[in-house]
């Protein structure tokens, strides 16, 4: 189990990325300025419909339906958060150790007139005091990278969830546990760049394990690394079109994130891939996975 100033070392690190500016993200991620893999059904999809076909996916994969109350953790700069409340009419507590992206979702989601939808929680997940709460569903899209332990806090969203309640999972993976001792030290390593602060990848086989370990019943497991090499390619073409604007902001930013991506697709596929998994807070599983 992970001490409390490993979780807020962890957080604090991680932040030194995502409390940057808003505007020089919004400036490559697009209108949903999400930060996650986006869904290219096609692979003639523009960035935005790749995106909206992504948050779709999510919705679907926790069976929602409409009005129910959902938490996601690490929310990022909120499109899922909104999505849902905007599409859905959930009600959506969003986690987030960064305080510029609590304002900045607060802030978009009083101008789509959502707010009453809206809370966001700042700080670790694993310290959010949620012990009150019991949620339909729990999304964890893409930050199980950054927590120290992952077991922890996969318990955590289990107590959080109600009976039935749905899981989804979108994690960044080494290809084996044989990838994971061979190039986890390397320092060329997709994660151990810095670039995003701590960082704690594991193969699908230990994910899969550790989401079971916490109770859940894995109900789905998709393969998404080409869709996120996808996305990875149409985010270093706004960064290189809209490189004076992002230099505005946050200077010399572009750059480092055209060397971050450069590295990933490097290693994408050959020892690192994403994974969107799917799990259900039931003993007996579900009828619906096959």
């Amino acid at each position: 189990m992970t001490t409390t100033p490993e979780v807020e070392a962890a957080a604090m690190a991680t932040n030194l990325h995502y409390e940057r500016s808003a505007e020089a993200f919004a400036a490559f991620l697009g209108a949903d300025v999400k930060y996650t893999c986006g869904l290219f059904a096609t692979g003639n999809e523009s960035l935005d419909e790749a995106q909206q076909a992504s948050l779709a996916l999510i919705a679907a994969s926790l069976r929602l339906r409409g009005g129910e109350q959902v938490l996601d953790i690490g929310c990022g700069w909120g499109s899922l958060t909104l999505y849902l409340a905007r599409e859905f009419g959930c009600r959506v507590v969003g986690v987030t150790p960064s305080a510029v992206q609590a304002e900045f979702i607060r802030t978009r989601a009083r101008a789509a007139g959502v707010a009453d939808l809206v809370e966001v929680v700042v700080g670790p997940f694993q310290l959010a005091d949620l012990n009150d709460r019991r949620f339909d569903a729990v999304a964890m899209v893409e930050v199980v990278e950054h927590l120290p332990e992952h077991r922890e806090p996969l318990r955590k969203a289990y107590r959080l969830l109600k009976r039935d309640g749905r899981l989804f999972i979108s994690a960044f993976c080494y290809r084996s546990t044989t990838h994971l001792d061979e190039f986890a030290t390397r320092p060329a390593s997709m994660h151990a760049l810095g670039l995003f602060g701590f960082t704690a990848m594991v193969p699908l086989s230990q994910l899969v394990a550790e989401i079971s370990d916490a109770g859940f019943s894995i109900a789905s497991v998709i393969d998404t690394t080409s869709h996120y090499d996808r996305t990875m390619d149409h985010w270093q073409q706004r960064i290189t079109a809209n490189q004076t604007a992002i230099e505005a902001v946050e200077p010399g930013f572009a750059a480092e994130l055209d060397r971050y991506f450069d590295t990933a697709r490097a290693s994408w596929g050959h020892t690192s891939k994403l994974y969107a998994v799917g799990a259900v807070r039931s003993r007996m599983g579900t009828p619906e996975s096959w």
